[in-house]
């Protein structure tokens, strides 16, 4: 599993183009047969501040992903909405153990 993390911070007057661009972005990438999971949240403790967490089944679902137009709009949109120089980590991950705080 490919596991894809981007900050992106936005100036406070184009929110809601981010917002709507983000919704766009989510749902396209979430009908993608690769994508095991794709989310844009808000930090509650830096209102602007948005993190996209990706699962990918594999490197070349990663690689279909960034090969889709509405893919390359989003990134050149991201470039003028945000405030901050925005770069994404890809983590390769071999394992994952699921937890359950509280002994459940």
């Amino acid at each position: 599993m490919i596991l894809i993390t981007g900050r992106v911070v936005i100036k406070v007057e184009d929110r809601e183009a981010f917002l709507k661009s983000a919704i766009s972005q989510v749902n396209n990438s979430r009908a993608e047969e690769g994508c095991l999971y794709y989310s844009c949240n808000e930090d509650v403790m830096a209102p602007n501040e948005f993190l996209f967490v990706e699962h990918w089944k594999d490197p070349e679902a990663v690689k279909t992903h960034f090969e889709k137009d509405y893919c390359g709009a989003f990134v050149r949109e991201m470039k003028l909405l945000a405030q901050n120089k925005s770069a994404i980590a890809m983590h390769h991950v071999s394992r994952t153990d699921v937890r359950y705080p509280g002994g459940e």
